[in-house]
């Protein structure tokens, strides 16, 4: 996938914003496919970060700083506060 702005990197995420927001924030339990989100971006937030080893050094996604950020402020609204 080529992606050629910021905004191509991250606007994907808003989906997955609005539907973690409309969660239940601090409930006792998760539904799966929300849970299976969290892993998942979770998993993408570290590669972002790490990159990814595909044959030799390993390689960051476009705008993965973007990515990361936005990834951070997705996922912050998954937490549990007390």
């Amino acid at each position: 996938m080529n992606v050629d702005t910021e905004a191509e990197a991250v606007g994907w995420l808003d989906a997955i914003e609005t539907d973690f927001a409309a969660g239940r924030r601090g409930a006792p339990t998760v539904a799966a496919h929300t849970s299976n989100a969290m892993r998942t971006l979770r998993m993408l937030y570290f590669l972002a970060d790490t990159g990814v080893r595909i044959d030799g050094a390993p390689v960051r996604p476009p705008h993965a700083e973007a990515l990361e950020r936005r990834l951070a402020q997705v996922l912050a609204l998954t937490f549990r506060v007390a």
